[in-house]
Parts: structure tokens; sequence; C-alpha cells
């Protein structure tokens, strides 16, 4: 017998949905182990929560509130445009509350992600940052494509809270 699960609220689908499809369009930004963050390598990298704050105060034309940002309060922005729980943004914006596959899954891709960097930056015999600017095309292809695993991830994670009952 089969479940069927009520649609998710629109005020807490389109903004999920409308974050991950920012993420599809730059996988190199997505980093789950920050709300929002300037990374000399890859430029700005953020987490769902962040993409999805930031892209709440870019469609209203203003940038995020500054108190956001200097008490790291995302996840109580997130909440405010979405009214999901405390408890909701911790399985959606905190990999380690993630259920499984897709806890595993995220951390596979992100070690391999990792590794790929440290490759690049060991081929230049650089210590310090290897800004995405310096690659090569082919490079940046593969990171770009590896990087993108992780957003697939990501989605398949935000499917399974909208679509099923980890969000009622």
């Amino acid at each position: 017998m089969s479940v069927t699960y009520p649609a998710p609220h629109p005020s807490v689908a389109a903004p999920l949905l409308a974050a991950v499809d920012s993420l599809l369009n730059r996988p190199e930004t997505l980093d789950m182990g920050v709300y929002y963050d300037t990374d000399p390598v890859c430029g700005t990298t953020l987490c769902l929560c962040g993409q999805l704050v930031t892209n709440h105060y870019a469609s209203l034309a203003m940038p995020v509130p500054a108190d956001v940002v200097k008490t790291n309060s995302w996840s109580s922005a997130a909440r405010a445009i979405t009214a999901l729980t405390v408890e909701e943004c911790s399985r959606l914006f905190h990999t380690i509350d993630w259920p499984e596959p897709f806890r595993t899954r995220y951390r596979a891709a992100d070690a391999a992600l990792s590794d790929l960097y440290h490759v690049f930056r060991r081929q230049t015999d650089s210590p310090m940052d290897f800004p995405m600017d310096q690659w090569t095309d082919r490079e940046r292809a593969a990171y770009r494509k590896v990087a993108m695993r992780r957003v697939h991830i990501l989605a398949d994670r935000v499917d399974a809270f909208l679509y099923s009952d980890d969000h009622a």
C-alpha cells in the first residue's frame, strides 16, 4: 500500500526549491558547513539556509540585514521567511541531522571535492589557497562536476523533506 503525503505549504516549498535552483546554477558555491562566507578559493560560499535567506532579500532588492550576518542568525531568518520550526531547520540545514542515506552520500561527495582541490593545489606546489580563477578550464570542469554531485544530493534531501512526513 502506498502512502500519500500532503503537498508542502508554498511558503516552505517555494523558497527551498528556489535556493536549490540557485545552487544548481553555481554548484561550486555550496558549502553546508557555513551559512555565508567569502572564500578565497571559490568566492562566496553558502549553505542551503544562507542561499534561502540571500535569495529572499535579493528578491526584495535589499541586502541581507547586518544583524543576520553579524549575529550569525541565518537559521532564525530562514524560519521567519518560511515558518519552518527549529527542528525542521535542523533537519534541513545541518547535515549531521540528515537521515541516511543523504548524510553519508553528502559527506562522501564533500570529501571527494576536498580531495580534488588538494590534488590541484599540490600540482602548483602552492602552500596557500589556490583561487579558482587560476585553475585551468579542465580543473574547473572537474571541480564543478563533483560539486554538482553535492547539490544533487542536497536537492534529493530537500525533496525528501518536502514530500514525505519529515516536515509534518
